[in-house]
């Protein structure tokens, strides 16, 4: 059987093309088709969904067309057409001829009609109903009420949530305090750090050079620092762009080298990865590993010539709009209105220092909050488009959401076999295709969720080290939207928390009980005094105070 072009189209990423003929003024009518319809067309190979918003302005109406099967998102449509109960229209700009032709039924809620296109005829319907974001926003009433018991149950001080689908925001609130003890309000301008969720905005950047021409993903990093070295030669050989951004070098965390490190810069760290032994071959397992991202922003800085601070600036703070966001807590701190990071420990609620990580900046130090991270959402729900502007192509941020490197199968029914793609770890959720990134620093836990095919983004921001309330708000948000069932995620992760800290109280004490009394080390302790220093690590310093040994690493001290 011979397809439908737009079975191709489908396929190849291209726009479905509708067609009519050119409309008279006395055809230009019937308001009562204005509004969001939703419909499919009845194909050999099963139905291809589209939506449809119309509205009529003047004389003439004005419309688009979204495909999600194809990528396709708000296409602007002419040439509509309105006589009486027929409707016809075509997508702006794309080639071809294929056309819709239908006529709406007497409830004036449907549309049904035939679909040509090479020859071919198929039949398609749709029905009105509610724009994405008003069906939205009616699922979440009492969302607010909801988010405010889970920050309870919790003991998150506060947080800022952000939800938008179909380019429209649905939902933007502070929660809780930003300040316990001067009990200022958490809004959705105040500051958190988002850890980890920086890395898309590292991957971002690679991208837009690569679109540029100035990177490819899969050549070797060794292109473009000749003196890059891996502990394998052959690894440095091979080691590519992409492989720094996807968790597969082979490289496992080594995250003490750069933590609390106050004196290395991100070129020693880079230099230092030929002394960090790997225990997997390239490609082979994943693992998570902050260095390879470090060394994506040191690239990033080193093709632009300018610090990793100023490209992220320019290529995706300034283009979106995220004029309150920043790159580290020192900076924050300055902002009219920021988060002061804490902790709970033994259900008591502790304020932390800052920790300064922009040592590490491209792997996790960018602070914003909900106004702007809604801003980079809806850029990632747009294709690559801010306002109509491009500021990336659309290949190349699907690239990002795509599977590259596996991570395993899921243990829920709910979620699909999970996968990491380029700054983001992609699974699906009910069905839904999803990518997510969490980040955690010392007082601050963040989630940023998206669904690309249903245009869905969540952004949770809270001021508590550690919290799972980020995935829980994220999956309760999502089950609303998507509609029932609903399961109880937040009721089971907290039973599970009790059990956890009942089991935690239990190894304490038999630690305890196992501790044999009355020893002592084999040798002098001023024996074991002196500098130990490791070509990756460094130097960590062992010293005798008051009859005790102390050892000092990256300015984090501690009894030995």
């Amino acid at each position: 059987m011979r397809l439908p072009l737009v079975v191709v189209a489908a396929v190849l990423g291209a726009a479905l093309i509708v067609a009519a003929p050119a409309p008279s003024a006395a055809q230009q009518a019937a308001p009562s088709f204005a509004g969001h319809w939703s419909g499919s067309i009845q194909l050999p190979t099963g139905e291809l969904a589209f939506d449809v918003d119309l509205a009529q302005a003047g004389d003439g109406w004005t419309g688009d067309i979204s495909i999600p099967a194809q990528n396709a998102r708000d296409l602007p449509l002419q040439r509509i057409v309105v006589r009486g109960d027929s409707l016809a229209f075509v997508i702006q700009g794309i080639p071809g001829d294929p056309s819709f032709q239908g006529v709406r039924a007497t409830d004036g809620a449907s549309v049904s009609g035939a679909f040509t296109q090479g020859g071919q005829t198929f039949p398609f319907a749709m029905r009105r109903g509610e724009r994405p974001a008003a069906t939205a926003r009616q699922a979440l009433a009492g969302f607010d009420a909801w988010v405010d018991s889970a920050l309870a149950a919790w003991h998150v001080v506060g947080a800022g949530v952000g939800i938008i689908i179909d380019g429209e925001i649905v939902y933007a609130r502070g929660h809780g305090l930003r300040d316990r003890s001067a009990r200022q309000a958490a809004t959705t301008q105040t500051l958190f750090a988002i850890g980890s969720s920086s890395k898309a905005f590292t991957v971002f950047a690679l991208g837009t050079l690569v679109d540029q021409g100035r990177l490819a993903w899969d050549a070797p990093v060794v292109n473009y620092l000749p003196w890059f070295r891996m502990h394998d030669p052959d690894v440095t050989r091979r080691l590519s762009v992409r492989d720094l951004v996807t968790h597969r070098s082979g490289l496992p965390r080594h995250d003490l080298t750069w933590y609390n490190n106050a004196t290395a810069t991100r070129e020693d760290l880079v230099r230092r990865l030929r002394y960090l032994a790997p225990n997997k071959d390239l490609r082979e397992t994943f693992q998570y590993n902050n260095l390879m991202f470090v060394t994506a922003g040191y690239l990033v800085g080193t093709v632009m010539n300018t610090p990793w601070e100023d490209a992220i600036r320019s290529l995706v703070f300034q283009p979106l709009g995220m004029m309150g966001s920043d790159f580290s807590v020192a900076e924050m701190q300055r902002a009219p209105d920021f988060s002061l990071p804490y902790e709970l420990r033994h259900d008591t609620i502790r304020q932390l220092p800052f920790r300064d990580i922009a040592l590490v900046g491209p792997a996790g130090s960018i602070n914003s909050n909900v106004d702007d991270m809604l801003k980079w959402v809806r850029m990632q729900l747009s294709d690559g488009t801010v306002d109509g502007r491009r500021v990336i192509q659309a290949a190349t941020l699907q690239d990002m959401h795509a599977p590259h490197m596996p991570i395993g199968f899921p243990t829920q029914p709910e979620f699909g076999a999970q996968d990491y793609g380029m700054g983001w770890f992609l699974t699906s959720y009910r069905g839904h295709y999803r990518a997510s990134h969490g980040g955690n620093i010392d007082g601050f836990s963040a989630l940023v969720t998206l669904y690309p095919r249903d245009r869905l983004g969540i952004v949770v921001l809270t001021n508590q080290d550690g919290s799972a309330l980020p995935e829980m708000v994220a999956r309760h948000a999502a089950d609303r939207v998507f509609g029932p069932p609903l399961r109880d995620w937040n009721g089971e992760a907290l039973r599970r928390r009790a059990a956890g800290e009942a089991e935690q109280r239990q190894a304490e004490q038999r630690k305890q009980s196992v501790r044999v009394a009355n020893t002592r080390p084999s040798r002098p302790l001023a024996d074991y005094v002196g500098d130990y220093a490791d070509s990756g690590y460094g130097t960590l310093r062992v010293a005798l105070d008051s009859g005790r040994l102390v050892a000092t690493y990256n300015g984090i001290r501690t009894p030995l």
